[in-house]
Order: structure tokens, then C-alpha cells, then sequence
């Protein structure tokens, strides 16, 4: 493995350390598999509780997949430890909260205008990710990748660009 501090040229396993630009996107990548995960999650437990009614099966299959997402946003996309644990917890709940209210509300309008609810907490996940992307990566943990992942793709730096060209 070859590292040049003073440049972009450091490379593990015949590539070039990622550029500021696609650091961010793999994170964005890494997250899109961990919202998948939880997703799956979610939506098991909502299609398990869907004969008890869509409203009551909504929380509960949120609360699943908001439990998954943070234990494998800390495993893969996000460094945790920014701040202690039932601080990072909370914060995270705040935001999974928030998410859930917007999905519920989505989801109710979609059913109103005559989707299913299988159909429409479908079409509402997607619209939350953005939204459950930025603040987890802005508000509840440390914009960094995980240390195994960044030693992994050969970040030793430990840092994932802004965007801008530095980093973070």
C-alpha cells in the first residue's frame, strides 16, 4: 500500500483513495445498504401486523427498522461516539421519530387518494430517505466512516470528504 500525504494518491488493493466527491458517495452508497437492510425490517414487521390495521402496524415496524438502522449505521456507514450513547440514541430516536410521523402522514394521504397501504408505505419510504440520510450524518453521528471501513477501502486519514475538497 502506497500513501502520499501531500497528495490524492494513496492506494489499497490497486485503487486510488477516493476522491471528495465519491467519499461521499460511498458513505451515500453504504447508507442506501443500511436503509435497505432496515427497510426489509420495517416492512416485515408492518406486513406481520397489517391484519391488527396499517396505523397500528406503521409504528411498531418503524421502530424495528429504526433499531436495525442504527446498529448498522455504526457497523457501516456512520462513526458513532461523537457523543455518549443515550445522547447519540436519543438524537437518533428524535430524528426516527420525526421520520415516522412524515411517513405516517404519507402514508395516510396516499390511502386516502386510494393506494393500498402495502403500496403506499412503499412509495413513502423512499421520500424519508434523504431526509434520514442528512440528519443522521449531520446531527446524530460523526460524518466519518466507520475506522474498519475506511481502513478497508485505504482512508487512513479516517476523514470523507465534504464535497468541496476537504475533509471532514
Amino acid at each position: 500500500m502506497h500513501v502520499s500525504r501531500g497528495g490524492n494518491s494513496a492506494t489499497r488493493f490497486g485503487s486510488p483513495m477516493l476522491s471528495s466527491r465519491h467519499g461521499a458517495l460511498l458513505q451515500f452508497v453504504l447508507y442506501l445498504f443500511v436503509g435497505g437492510i432496515s427497510f426489509l425490517v420495517d416492512l416485515a414487521v408492518f406486513i406481520a401486523l397489517l391484519p391488527h390495521g396499517y396505523v397500528l402496524a406503521l409504528i411498531p415496524g418503524f421502530l424495528a427498522g429504526t433499531i436495525t438502522n442504527y446498529i448498522l449505521s455504526r457497523l457501516v456507514a456512520f462513526r458513532g461516539g461523537r457523543r455518549r450513547f443515550v445522547t447519540e440514541f436519543a438524537m437518533l430516536a428524535t430524528v426516527a421519530a420525526t421520520g415516522a410521523g412524515m411517513t405516517i402522514l404519507l402514508v395516510l394521504g396516499m390511502v386516502h387518494l386510494g393506494l393500498s397501504p402495502l403500496v403506499a408505505k412503499i412509495v413513502a419510504t423512499p421520500l424519508i430517505l434523504a431526509w434520514n440520510f442528512l440528519l443522521r450524518r449531520h446531527f446524530v453521528f460523526s460524518p466519518q466512516l466507520p475506522r474498519k471501513v475506511q481502513n478497508f477501502i485505504g482512508d487512513e486519514e479516517g476523514s470523507v470528504p465534504r464535497g468541496d475538497g476537504a475533509s471532514v
